[in-house]
């Protein structure tokens, strides 16, 4: 009915050595544990680091097409690509009548006719914090949209 493990065969996660004791154990020791652990921090805090360091560029990006005055502009959806946004990172989506609009920060932007974007920017919304763009403040591009 009930089959018995063969808990003696158990091997720690990181060095493969034999384990004794609790049936739910995946370490040997704490060194192992601690590298384990490590390991998984270090491997989350990348990849949150590179998706903020696209958002940063794609915002920067946005920041030298629409300026300092702009409220809307349309582009083109190559010459965004060209500049090196990446449409596949946003800090939000909103549906509304049908019509899909791709946030990222105060910046919104929707697809209208054949590759043409229609880009704004919600001047009232807070500014995202300086220290997210404190490294890439060089980065900054200046474009003229093409219309």
């Amino acid at each position: 009915m009930c089959e018995k493990k063969d808990f003696s065969q158990r091997q720690c996660v990181i060095c493969n050595k034999q384990l004794f004791g609790r049936s739910d154990k995946r370490f040997c020791d704490i060194q192992c544990k601690n590298y384990y652990h490590a390991q998984v921090r270090k491997s989350v805090k990348t990849i949150s680091s590179e998706t903020i360091k696209i958002l940063a560029k794609n915002i920067i990006i946005l920041e030298g097409i629409m300026g300092e005055e702009k409220n809307s502009c349309v582009i083109d959806q190559l010459a965004l690509e060209r500049l090196g946004f990446r449409f596949g990172y946003i800090t939000n989506i909103n549906e509304k009548y049908g019509i899909m609009r791709y946030d990222v920060f105060a910046f919104s932007y929707r697809f209208i006719k054949k590759r043409r974007i229609e880009i704004t920017v919600d001047r009232k919304r807070s500014p995202v914090s300086p220290f997210i763009f404190k490294r890439w403040s060089r980065e900054i591009v200046e474009t003229v949209p093409i219309e």
